[in-house]
């Protein structure tokens, strides 16, 4: 995100891939890269999106990786199951 006024209104995506409405009412300590609600919790810039849709195609994004992430692992499990069969196979003849 760019240099703001505050308060201002940004969508935070969570780890469970919830989309939050943030109001933010000060940075954080000057090059800290976190903004502050008015309750004092601090977020990283990293996880503040200007609008809706932002945080939306972040989230896409990373379910993209974590798709990416099980077939990778389901092909490593297929070829480990595939290698012990081989080797009962082996081993009865």
């Amino acid at each position: 995100m760019t240099q703001r006024t505050y308060p201002y209104i940004a969508w935070r995506l969570t780890r469970t891939f919830q989309i939050l409405r943030v109001e933010l009412v000060a940075g954080g300590i000057y090059g800290s890269g976190y903004d502050r609600t008015q309750t004092g919790h601090s977020y990283p810039l990293s996880e503040l999106f200007a609008s809706k849709d932002e945080a939306i195609a972040e989230g896409e994004r990373r379910l993209q990786a974590v798709e990416a992430d099980i077939a990778r692992r389901q092909m490593t499990l297929a070829r480990r199951r595939q290698e012990l069969s081989d080797q009962r196979r082996a081993n009865c003849s």
